[in-house]
């Protein structure tokens, strides 16, 4: 839901049950009209203090230039300036939509938009260009590495379901029907979706993403298999929108950088925050990729990962419980495999051939091998 006519840079109010909406896991949007002071640190920092002390889940705001300068003069470095602006909000907070501007969904072509005109509006018209000149770089290139991920289908072949270890063992993670978990970096909700039927039509998966267009995407694919029980959250991993203690479980798959840049230990502790005592975390990440003969050689090549995954996960909240190394034959995505791959999964973007992919016709050579590990909040 979102609430609207929301002061800038804070409310002067309380926001009448807002409490209790966030606690029972309705994602709720701000509307706001910033004025200048959207470059001022200060003011940043007011804002994005009160939005995560309340788990407000997304901001939406308008940038209405008459608001911004009142005297109708701006320019390129004024723009650029409330563009910086922006980044930095995004960067913090996570789920960032401009109300009034073309949104990323729009920008990818995947829907159609109006635009305002008449006299008066050259300042406007400037200030658009200007945003599309900022934020199409951006989108190129989330679009360009994920470019192989137009259908489920395909997202669901970087990890196949029947090798996928949390979703066909539940009981690690204590699911049940009714049960809330949370999928910390979803991308395009593969993991939150085959996690569906284990908290069945009562239960509820939220996946939090930090990329708007891989979370609608994601939004898509579940509708367009009628899986009713999933919610796509744009955020971040460490600021997960969400009270303490209201899910029964999180998880997290395969996300390098997370523990590359070091936000392993605060993405777990965020992950254990909304867990409540005797709920599951678990993480999962790929160990090593090697030739089947070479499965009893050294494993070095992510050799990093369990140290950091291990010094994550040693938290006085926390108590591991299992370990599992489990893996599968490397899908055929890469290699002399490419061209064919691009054949039957591009034709979502460009549709240039009429090639359904159904089962891995040339299995590889190599196995990718993964550790996940479980920890129980105290």
């Amino acid at each position: 839901m979102t609430v609207e006519d929301v002061a800038w840079p804070v409310p002067d109010r309380p926001i009448a049950g807002l409490d209790e909406i966030v606690r029972a896991c309705i994602p709720v949007h701000v509307l706001m009209a910033p004025d200048q002071s959207i470059c001022d640190e200060a003011a940043r920092s007011r804002m994005l203090g009160w939005a995560a002390s309340r788990f407000i889940s997304g901001l939406r705001l308008v940038l209405d230039v008459r608001t911004l300068w009142p005297d109708g003069d701006a320019g390129d470095d004024d723009f650029a300036r409330v563009f910086d602006a922006l980044s930095i909000i995004e960067n913090e907070f996570g789920d960032v939509l401009i109300q009034n501007l073309p949104s990323d969904e729009v920008l990818l072509g995947n829907t159609a938009t109006s635009l305002p005109s008449g006299p008066g509006l050259e300042l406007a018209d400037r200030f658009r260009r200007s945003y599309l000149r900022w934020r199409l770089p951006l989108l190129k290139s989330c679009e360009n590495d994920n470019s192989w991920s137009q259908t489920p289908e395909v997202e669901d072949k970087l990890v196949r379901a029947g090798d996928d270890l949390l979703p066909n063992h539940p009981e690690l993670l204590k699911l049940q029907p009714g049960s809330i978990v949370v999928d910390v970096c979803g991308g395009l909700g593969r993991v939150a979706r085959r996690l569906s039927p284990a908290v069945g039509r009562d239960g509820l998966v939220i996946s939090i993403e930090m990329f708007r267009c891989l979370s609608d995407r994601a939004r898509r694919f579940a509708c367009e298999r009628d899986i009713t029980n999933l919610q796509f959250r744009p955020g971040l991993a460490q600021r997960i929108p969400l009270p303490d203690a209201t899910a029964d479980a999180a998880v997290n798959e395969w996300t390098g950088g997370i523990w590359e840049l070091g936000m392993g230990p605060v993405m777990v502790r965020e992950m254990a925050r909304v867990v409540r005592p005797g709920g599951r975390i678990a993480a999962t990440h790929r160990l090593v990729q090697l030739q089947l003969s070479a499965l009893a050689q050294p494993w070095v090549q992510y050799d990093r990962i369990y140290a950091w995954m291990r010094e994550a996960f040693a938290q006085p909240e926390l108590t591991i419980v299992a370990e599992r190394i489990w893996g599968q034959i490397v899908p055929s995505l890469v290699g002399e495999n490419a061209s064919l791959w691009r054949k039957q999964y591009m034709p979502r973007l460009i549709n240039p051939f009429d090639v359904t992919y159904r089962q891995d016709e040339n299995p590889d050579t190599r196995a990718d091998v993964y550790l996940t590990i479980i920890a129980q909040r105290n």
